[in-house]
């Protein structure tokens, strides 16, 4: 599948946005971090999200595989980065919200429930990170639909 130049720019007007919209996050945050509910590092990897999987879209479009696979990477450290926090820290609370139709209900949860859900999804994220990081480094980097790399032909 050949890449158009619409699909370029599209790709590099999407991404960018991702990344001006993690950058106004973390900007805002630092310009009165007292909104923030978590820790000013937590919030800035939330944003950093954002930034890096707009640089991962930019660079894909831009034809730099290399630097798009690396953004991608550090995208999934990020997010794990709240999951390892609450299951670290010192007993954050989440909410619960369900909603049925029309019913609609909400409140707090544990902190030891948000500990085991939010931890133990920060622990299969960074395992799974660890998991793409040994890959790359070991060269597995073929084509998105399974296609061994050109070199491996």
């Amino acid at each position: 599948m050949s890449e158009t130049p619409t699909s370029k720019t599209a790709g590099t007007a999407i991404g960018l946005l991702f990344v001006a919209i993690g950058a106004l996050i973390g900007w805002m945050v630092l310009a009165d971090p007292s909104a923030a509910r978590a820790p000013l590092w937590v919030v800035e990897a939330a944003a950093g999200c954002f930034v890096c999987a707009g640089a991962s879209v930019v660079a894909r479009a831009l034809g730099a595989e290399l630097a798009a696979r690396l953004s991608a990477l550090a995208v999934v450290y990020l997010l794990a980065v709240p999951g390892l926090w609450l299951l670290a820290g010192d007993g954050g609370s989440c909410s619960v919200g369900v909603a049925i139709g029309a019913t609609a209900a909400r409140g707090t949860a544990d902190p030891g429930l948000c500990r085991v859900v939010f931890g133990t999804g920060g622990i299969v994220t960074l395992g799974i990170a660890v998991l793409f990081t040994w890959s790359f480094v070991r060269g597995r980097r073929g084509a998105p639909d399974g296609s061994p790399p050109p070199d491996a032909q």
